[in-house]
């Protein structure tokens, strides 16, 4: 400090005689002051040899020492290179001693071969030397007037010293030899190896001082040659590490080049650049536009001048690729909610929907079994108790229940995404990620749609999937086509009992329940056409034909004479095992019947579900979100009338009806009906006898039956009734005595698989004719009426259709 002090004070002034007189003590303390540079660098390498002598000996010491204790830019180091330029006093004598000390080490190409303590080595007193060049200004703020001016009269005279001593030209020849002109293209790996080497980062540090004031110090010369800047600018665009600033320091150094009055030539290389850039921008955006069938065309603008253009321009189609684009397909059926591809793009993969399946117990001893046996011998002869008894009795088992939002995806893209999201850093279960992918609604099953270009094959093997999904959430025993049967069975229960669909998946509703309805039958149909299903087609089809056999002997149809109506009134319904068997065997109708079949067997179930509706519907002892026995609430109902949904209740005409829409035919007006059924729903409603009362009551308990029965109608004639958008094939025309067993099948096969939009389209009219003409209903006249059999009922001998309905039910 006293050193520094007394340099400062001979800067500021004095004679000359004085001076000459103290050049020897000077140099005394030069001596010194480089000395005290190499203690510290000896001590800081043996503190990092210690500290690193486990991690690499002697070049993990080494190299510890040189970044750590012994830094040049740090502590006593720092302090000591801000004084050698002070205590040099610009003599030239002293300058060049002070930098024939750290010449030995200016030697670029040997410090990138040196390892282990030799590379220290030369990386400190490169340091060291850097700093002894770095302006003073720069280094210490607190200068200022004469001091300031002597301080920089001293950098100037070491710069010049090691300019002449051609450490510029020797620093920008490195650049040249070791960085090729170009970035790019093939010289990157030999740019990417010079990036590497130790001396660079040292080179453009001590070029960076040399640079300001080039053309007092004739650095010039060497670091305005083409070549040179053209590299120092090519480093200025690499980004920088922490251990080695190259961007930064490359940018210094043209920075100073500029304040140095070369201000042109670095502007006009920084231009140059950055139109280069600009134009390989537009040279790739072009050839993207052109791989896409692509062109720009400027704008026009009518206020620039004759032959100019504004300079704009738009991004236009060329007539190749607007022609093919009018060619495309759009996809007109399901789409994947992964990769937004339907049939159209992908043909052959299977779609399918999410879903989410659970297992429910079934009502006790469908069928009969012990409860039958249970009634005394002379109740063979009820109608229900024959129509329960012909099914062949069992004990109570387990089906499943499925719901579904209806999110389509491909198979494929199901298992890539599940396959993807458990390599996740926090990976995924399947059914977890897919839940995600179905709107946020659980999922446990995929339901496959057999599309038109889908091979059987691949439908199979998206089943058997299925199947094991439906089974892996609990395990129910039966035939598929039994099983497929009792879940639809329950999906058209939550819509008669106006039921949710989201308690257990917390999403979905009607619409995309209802849009699953054709593939359940779908998937329904390919078990029983299935070479091996053949034996479970026959099996169903004497079952189901015995049931009906039974019931229209037990009891004639709904138009029958008035002795077989009041037999059956004689003999009303009693609660039994069999009464589930109604819904059941209603919906395998829906897989087994013909539209001719299920047209004679229409009464016949229209009867039971008037004469047995308010007992099936208590035969359902389980909610439809039950998982066990225990559960003692009953699924089916009488549903509130509060409870009804407001679409149902906004859908009733003022005078309290349902306004359905219904053929002339079957359109029943007031003059028709009998005087009582004819008066007005005033009168009727302001009624308190127990007659309406009990009414009243059974109709709230048969309107679930009725509902579901109307739902199974509809859906017959959906699937299998001839259509315009399904045109009949030449060789599909039944023969001259009627439909042959399996023309009807093949046509509604080939209706689910090509032509299922318009089937899902007229899911959409039944949806709307379910909450607007089912939902509303508030007494049997309506009810028969929205059917289409009131005049039946009128003409079987009753007075009204409520009449008719309480002789076969016991109550009237």
């Amino acid at each position: 400090a006293r050193a520094g002090g007394a340099a400062a004070g001979s800067l500021g002034g004095g004679g000359a005689a004085a001076e000459d007189a103290a050049d020897d003590e000077w140099a005394s303390f030069v001596e010194q002051l480089l000395h005290g540079l190499e203690l510290l660098r000896q001590r800081g390498a043996a503190v990092g040899g210690e500290a690193g002598g486990e991690a690499g000996g002697e070049a993990g010491g080494a190299a510890a020492a040189a970044a750590g204790g012994c830094d040049p830019s740090k502590g006593l180091c720092r302090a000591i290179t801000r004084l050698l330029p002070l205590v040099a006093r610009g003599r030239p004598a002293l300058v060049r001693r002070l930098y024939a000390h750290f010449a030995p080490y200016a030697d670029f190409g040997a410090c990138d071969l040196a390892t282990g303590s030799d590379a220290a080595m030369h990386a400190f007193m490169l340091g060291c030397l850097a700093c002894v060049l770095a302006d003073p200004t720069k280094r210490d703020d607190k200068a200022a007037g004469g001091q300031a001016v002597a301080l920089a009269a001293a950098a100037a005279a070491l710069k010049a010293e090691a300019v002449s001593a051609g450490l510029a030209a020797s620093g920008a020849a490195y650049l040249v030899r070791n960085f090729p002109a170009e970035k790019g293209g093939a010289p990157q790996a030999q740019w990417a190896a010079a990036l590497g080497r130790p001396a660079v980062a040292h080179v453009l540090q001590l070029l960076v001082p040399l640079a300001r004031g080039a053309a007092e110090t004739g650095a010039h010369q060497a670091l305005l040659a083409p070549e040179v800047m053209l590299r120092v600018h090519a480093l200025e665009r690499q980004s920088s590490s922490a251990a080695k600033a190259i961007g930064a320091w490359a940018e210094a150094l043209l920075e100073n080049l500029r304040e140095a009055g070369q201000s042109a030539k670095v502007d006009e290389l920084r231009r140059s650049t950055l139109a280069s850039k600009r134009k390989a921008a537009l040279d790739k955006r072009q050839r993207i536009l052109s791989s896409m069938g692509m062109a720009q065309a400027p704008i026009a603008d009518g206020g620039t001048a004759a032959g100019g253009g504004s300079g704009k321009a738009r991004v236009v189609l060329s007539r190749e690729r607007a022609a093919l684009m009018d060619e495309l397909q759009e996809e007109a059926g399901h789409v994947c909610v992964v990769c937004g591809e339907g049939e159209a793009y992908r043909p052959g993969e299977p779609l399918g929907a999410y879903v989410f399946t659970k297992r429910v117990p079934l009502p006790p001893a469908e069928g009969g079994g012990a409860a039958a046996a249970a009634e005394p011998a002379d109740a063979v002869t009820s109608p229900a108790l024959v129509i329960g008894s012909a099914l062949g009795g069992g004990a109570s088992g387990w089906c499943h229940t499925t719901v579904t939002h209806f999110n389509t995806i491909h198979a494929r893209c199901h298992r890539e995404a599940s396959a993807t999201e458990r390599s996740l850093k926090t990976p995924k279960e399947e059914w977890e990620g897919a839940t995600l992918r179905n709107s946020q609604t659980r999922t446990n099953g995929l339901w496959p749609f057999w599309g038109a270009s889908v091979s059987a094959d691949a439908y199979a093997l998206c089943v058997e999937a299925f199947w094991a999904q439906a089974h892996a959430a609990g395990r129910a025993d039966g035939t598929r086509p039994r099983l497929l049967a009792h879940n639809l069975r329950l999906l058209l229960l939550r819509f008669a009992c106006e039921e949710s669909f989201s308690r257990d998946s917390h999403g979905g509703g009607r619409e995309s329940n209802l849009r699953l309805v054709p593939y359940m039958v779908q998937m329904a149909a390919f078990a029983l056409d299935h070479p091996y299903g053949e034996p479970a087609r026959r099996s169903h089809r004497r079952a189901l034909t015995t049931y009906l056999e039974a019931s229209e002997a037990a009891a004639g149809g709904i138009a029958a004479p008035a002795a077989a109506l009041a037999q059956a009134a004689d003999e009303p319904a009693r609660p039994s095992a069999g009464s589930d068997s109604l819904f059941y065997h209603m919906v395998l109708s829906l897989f087994l019947h013909s539209p001719a079949e299920w047209a004679a067997a229409r009464p016949i179930f229209l009867r039971l579900v008037l004469q047995l509706g308010p007992d099936a519907a208590a035969a359902e002892r389980l909610p439809l979100g039950a998982s066990a026995p225990s559960a003692p609430s009953p699924l089916l109902g009488s549903a509130s009338r509060d409870a009804r949904s407001p679409v149902a209740s906004s859908s009733r005409s003022p005078g309290g009806r349902a306004t359905p829409s219904r053929s002339p035919a079957q359109r029943v007006t007031r003059s028709e009906l009998p005087p009582a059924m004819s008066q007005p729903q005033a009168v009727i409603a302001g009624s308190s006898s127990a007659a309406d009362g009990r009414a009243a009551a059974a109709f709230e308990a048969t309107r679930p039956a009725l509902i579901f029965f109307a739902l199974v109608d509809r859906l017959q004639s959906i699937l299998k009734e001839p259509r315009p958008w399904q045109p009949q094939a030449a060789g599909d025309a039944p023969p001259a005595g009627g439909e042959t067993a399996g023309s009807w099948v093949a046509a509604m096969r080939e209706r689910l698989r090509r032509h299922d939009q318009a089937v899902l389209s007229e899911l959409g009219s039944l949806l709307r004719s379910y909450e607007e003409e089912l939902l509303p209903l508030t007494n049997f006249n309506e009810a028969l009426d929205v059917l289409g059999v009131l005049n039946q009922a009128l003409q079987a001998g009753a007075a009204s259709a409520t009449e008719y309905v309480g002789r076969l039910q016991g109550w009237a």
